[in-house]
């Protein structure tokens, strides 16, 4: 049965070849000449610090990925995908802080 975790930042690498997949599906629809390589995709999530990367396994092979970002909420000066904010769904299975 498929799980999902999320990935910390420095193990996003296992994803390569997944994101090598998106970037050439989606590569039609946005502006640009030629999609990025997984390994270039996964360097740049880990680099950010405002991202989340929530991962499907089955069993030790990724199936299918999540990114999520988390946004400046301006009123509050708080981040908007925090697990005190969000009581159900991926950002509290995620127990971001």
């Amino acid at each position: 049965m498929p799980t999902i975790n999320p990935v910390p930042a420095g193990s996003r690498g296992v994803l390569a070849p997944l994101l090598a997949a998106y970037a050439i599906e989606m590569a039609g629809h946005l502006a640009g000449e030629t999609p990025a390589r997984g390994a270039s995709i996964a360097a740049m999530l880990d680099a950010d610090p405002r991202t989340h990367v929530l991962v499907a396994w089955d069993d030790a092979m990724p199936v299918g990925f999540a990114i999520l970002l988390e946004l400046p909420e301006a009123v509050f000066a708080r981040r908007w995908t925090t697990c005190s904010s969000r009581p159900t769904g991926a950002a509290r299975a995620t127990r971001w802080r």
